[in-house]
């Protein structure tokens, strides 16, 4: 396992994944970390929708791709990832952007750590936020006050070593 430094430098977005299941330990692991992510007031107000099941989320990429306007046959807004987590929060939560933001993060290096990529999902509010989301939403078995604010594709890379873009670091001011 990687340290935490090493992961957070090592990890990148993962649009590439290879179709092999990863273990229950590691994703045991990764939901493990999610929860242990810090939550405004310690309200933890948050559920997770663990998807494995490819038929639902070809099922779910075609209504994504409705609302997105893109055709679902070149376009997978999963990248064909074998794992989907759906990050769920209470409606109207003051907080939930920041704490899904920091549950994701710790999803993602955890992720890292073992050497399965990652990649967030923003795309995927564009059909969950629509009144034809209701069912999938009820499918997902979050408390019924809740709703999906973020995605994460999961998987074992199909692609490693991808270079970092050049991050510019000349965007920090101290105030002493």
């Amino acid at each position: 396992m990687k340290n935490t430094l090493d992961a957070i430098r090592d990890r990148r977005s993962c649009r590439a994944y290879l179709p092999n299941m990863i273990t229950n330990d590691e994703l045991s692991k990764i939901l493990d970390a999610a929860f242990l992510s810090p939550s405004a007031k310690n309200m933890q107000r948050r559920h997770l929708t663990v998807i494995t099941n490819q038929a639902y989320l070809d099922e779910l990429n075609i209504k994504i791709c409705a609302k997105i306007d893109c055709d679902p046959h070149e376009y997978h807004v999963f990248y064909h990832a074998p794992v989907v987590v759906a990050l769920s929060s209470l409606k109207g939560d003051r907080w939930c952007r920041e704490d899904m933001g920091i549950m994701i993060e710790n999803i993602c290096l955890a992720a890292e750590s073992m050497d399965i990529g990652s990649v967030i999902l923003g795309l995927p509010q564009r059909y969950f936020e629509t009144k034809e989301a209701t069912e999938d939403i009820k499918k997902m078995g979050a408390p019924e006050d809740y709703e999906p604010i973020l995605f994460v594709s999961l998987g074992y890379k199909a692609q490693k070593d991808i270079p970092a873009k050049p991050r510019d670091t000349k965007r920090i001011s101290y105030i002493k």
